[in-house]
Parts: structure tokens; sequence; C-alpha cells
């Protein structure tokens, strides 16, 4: 089986190509847009993605039905190439034509290869909505699709429809059909048809917080993928703050499942924002790091910039920016080999931050640890908790690696 983009290149070869070929592989005659677009995905290893029959094979009134029952109505600024596209010139209801999307030009044109058209030939064309009925997505199966934050960027593919269904909590495989969409009505509080026609952009529009005008452009897409992000790498939904908030004091929490640090910054308007997001190392195996809600309780050397140097409970090795949260636990720095070395880290342990690997205390990198210990003082909230795995509140972090024993974020 042929992915959609495959197809298109297939799609693509026809261009000038006459109706005599697709007419015989049909065994009909007459008006063959709707043969042309069976050939090719019956001729091409697809033909179960639309398993037509009789005149659906030949008259749009009656393939579209089949569509209708099978697949989800698209609105045109989520359409993708190969999706199915029906055209009504006369506007009564009935399709007159059928082609498939080569691409979308903007929220109100979109181009096509059409068989049937331009003098009886394969041609590609660019259509406007207004002339557009109903947009269909076979259910053409993506690979590869893994949980991770989206760019909220306006381009709503397989990536986009995999995570939307991780937010709706159904089967996650890409495949944008009748029972995500239902399942995006029923989260929108709409009708449950799997047709995503204006009503449904209208209900979706207001669930994401932007104008309900039933136009579904990249502003609305945009919107939903936030939507997406915030429902699953938030761990509290906070309110943003307001433009006249002002930055009160921070909160920490440590996710020890996903292994990363947040600070965040909590404003005069009671919201909170994630300041910076870092992975970390806490207890290795047979260790433990302490689950649960506490306080800065002091730092090392008082916060003097001469003594900010911690030694080790092994007593081989040094840290930085030590901030106690729990007894002796603390976050701090990767273990230094001497006192005051600032940024000459171990390289070996550097490299594990993201796993587990410390005596049960918070490693961190040198920028994280220096933020706190320059920002964060005596009292500030530290939250220490099992997160859900793949779910990060700024985005995945990037993963830094030491190629000398010099903390890559270290800054003179």
């Amino acid at each position: 089986m042929k992915t959609n983009t495959q197809l298109l290149e297939v799609a693509r070869k026809q261009l000038g190509n006459t109706g005599g070929k697709y007419r015989k592989y049909v065994g009909a005659s007459g008006s063959w847009c709707d043969m042309f677009v069976f050939w090719l995905y019956d001729a091409n290893g697809n033909g179960s993605l639309i398993p037509w029959k009789g005149s659906q094979r030949t008259y749009c009134p009656a393939s579209i039905q089949w569509c209708k029952k099978n697949l989800a109505q698209i609105p045109l600024y989520l359409a993708m190439p190969c999706d199915i596209i029906y055209f009504d010139w006369d506007k009564n209801g009935n399709p007159n034509h059928i082609g498939i999307v080569e691409s979308k030009v903007s929220t109100s044109v979109i181009k096509t290869i059409e068989g049937n058209t331009n003098g009886g030939k394969v041609a590609r064309k660019n259509r406007d909505a207004k002339y557009v009925q109903a947009i269909y997505r076979p259910h053409f199966v993506p690979t590869g699709l893994k949980k991770e934050r989206l760019a909220e960027d306006g381009s709503f593919g397989y990536k986009s429809v995999f995570m939307l269904q991780v937010a709706l909590n159904i089967k996650a495989d890409g495949i944008l059909g009748l029972a995500t969409v239902k399942a995006l009505q029923k989260k929108a509080g709409c009708s449950q048809d799997g047709q995503f026609g204006k009503g449904t952009a209208k209900a979706v529009q207001k669930m994401v917080g932007v104008t309900a005008d039933g136009a579904f452009g990249p502003n609305s897409v945009k919107a939903l993928q936030k939507w997406i992000n915030t429902k699953l790498y938030s761990n509290t939904q906070q309110p943003t703050p307001k433009p006249s908030a002002t930055l009160k004091s921070y909160k920490i929490e440590v996710d020890l499942t996903n292994q990363i640090c947040t600070v965040y910054g909590v404003y005069s308007d009671g919201s909170k924002k994630g300041i910076m997001s870092e992975f970390v190392s806490t207890a290795r195996k047979g260790k433990s790091t302490p689950v649960g809600n506490f306080k800065i309780q002091g730092a090392s050397g008082g916060r003097k910039a001469k003594y900010r140097t911690a030694k080790m409970s092994s007593g081989k090795s040094f840290a930085e920016f030590a901030c106690r949260f729990k007894g002796a636990k603390m976050m701090h720095t990767v273990p230094y080999k001497k006192r005051q070395t600032t940024g000459h880290v171990n390289k070996a342990e550097f490299n594990k931050l993201g796993t587990v690997a410390s005596a049960g205390c918070v490693r961190m990198p040198w920028k994280l640890a220096h933020f706190i210990y320059e920002n964060c003082p005596v009292g500030t909230p530290v939250r220490v908790f099992k997160g859900t795995k793949g779910q990060y509140p700024m985005g995945k972090p990037t993963k830094y690696k030491a190629t000398t024993d010099i903390d890559p974020t270290y800054k003179k």
C-alpha cells in the first residue's frame, strides 16, 4: 500500500492523459472523473481505502454517499494530499465533479488534480472554496508517530492528529477518521456526526478560545495545537499572567518520571509561568529522592560566593549552588572533582542528566542550579513528584552533551 504522498506522485504522472485508460479499467463509458479517482486508488494498491462498487465508481452522488458513511469530512484548511474532494457547481446538494487534493493554497483556495477537466484531460486546478461541497480523508496509516509536544505552527498533519487523539484519550493512530472527529465534537459539545463542517468548526473554535466564525484556518489550527499541548504538557492548567501582573516569587517542580526540573514564576494575579526547564538526575537504583512538597531550607555558604561549593556526602567530590530542600537532600550541579573549580564537572556524570544517577539529591546543569541559587530564597516551594511519561511543561528540554570536563551550560 502506498502512502498518500506516494499516491500523489502517481497522480501527477497522469497529468495530460485522456479518459480511455480509466474507462477501460472500470469497464464503463461516459464521464470519467470518478473513474480516475477509483483507478488511482485501486490500480495502485490502495483499493481497500475506497472499496467502491458499481455506480460508486462512475457517479459522484453515489460515491459521496459511501464517503459520508465511512470517512470523516475535513475542513478545507486541514486537507492533505490525496484527500477526496467533491464540487457542487449548482449548489443543489448533489456533487457534479470529483478530484483529489494536491495541496492547500489558502483558507479559500485549494489546489487539486482532477480527471475529465480542461477539455477531457487529467489536469491540475486551483479551486475556490465556494464550489467545494466536501473533502474526505481515506484512512492512510502513517508510521513513526510518537507522543511529543507539538509545534504550534498551524500545520495540522498526521503528527497533530496523533497528538489530538492522545489528548482526547482515544486510539492514537494518526488517522483523522469518523471516530476522531466524533470524539472532538463530543469534547466541543456539538453534534457527533463525524462531519467537520461549519458547525463543528465554530464549536471547536469556541473550545480553543478563538473567534467562532466557522472558518477553520491557520489561527484556529494553532489554537487547537496549543490546546493539545496545554492539556498534555501542563501539570496544572494555570492562566497566563495578565500584562499588568508582576513576578512575585518562584516555584520549583522536580518530575522523577521524566527526570526534569522546571522553575515557574508566580505572579501577582495568582498565575504561574514556566521560566526554565532542564533534564536532571535524581536517585539511582537503591537510593531515593523524597517525594512530596518541601521548601528550600538553606544554601551552601549561606549564598556567599566564596563558600558556594559544598562537599558531597561521599567525601570524594564537590557540587556548586547546593540548595537543601529536605534534610541532607539538595539541588546542585553535577559533581565537580575539586572545590571551587566552577563549571568543571565530571563529564561522564554530566552526560547522565535525564536519567537516574544520584545518591538522592537532584543534579542539574550549571545554568539551572545557578538560577535557583541566585533567585530562589529560603522558603521557595519545591514539589517532587512522579509525573506522566512524556509530559514536558515547557517542551522537551535540550539534551546537552559534555565533550570535555566543562559543563556546556556554564557561563563565566
